[in-house]
């Protein structure tokens, strides 16, 4: 059985869904159950701006400190870095007793930058190539 999760706020004692129409419905068809109530911290995925961030920081950095030029586009040659550092830096999930890197847009903010501070220190310890945070460069 697959179990909605509803976020919200707690205000003054109480849960206020984000939508209260869904979680109503959701509650008055179980009338009666037996149930388990679960709270804890919202689990934020990995932002558009750290997308952005690891599109146009990171990848075009490594593909130029690499040598990775292929395409006149660079899309290849982007595409190329990209596989290499999923295989290397991106969390790993076993699916059929294979460990296989998780779906970026499955990731939360968390691990994304734990990853992009792996794959910086990688650029610095490696290739001699600074990878700056992203609150020092404009992207």
């Amino acid at each position: 059985m697959i179990n909605p999760v509803f976020r919200g706020v707690i205000k003054q004692g109480n849960f206020i869904p984000d939508n209260r129409d869904k979680y109503r419905n959701y509650l008055c068809a179980r009338e009666g159950r037996v149930v388990e109530c679960v709270f804890r911290p919202e689990t934020k995925f990995k932002s558009d701006r750290e997308r952005k961030y690891y599109w146009a920081v990171i990848i075009p950095i490594l593909s130029e400190a690499t040598g990775y030029r292929e395409g006149e586009d660079g899309k290849y040659s982007e595409q190329t870095m990209h596989q290499y550092i999923k295989e290397m830096f991106y969390p790993k999930i076993n699916v059929f007793g294979k460990e296989v890197p998780i779906e970026g847009k499955n990731m939360t903010t968390i691990q994304t930058e734990e990853m992009y501070s792996k794959i910086r220190e990688w650029a610095w310890e490696f290739l001699s190539c600074y990878i700056p945070k992203p609150n020092e460069v404009d992207y």
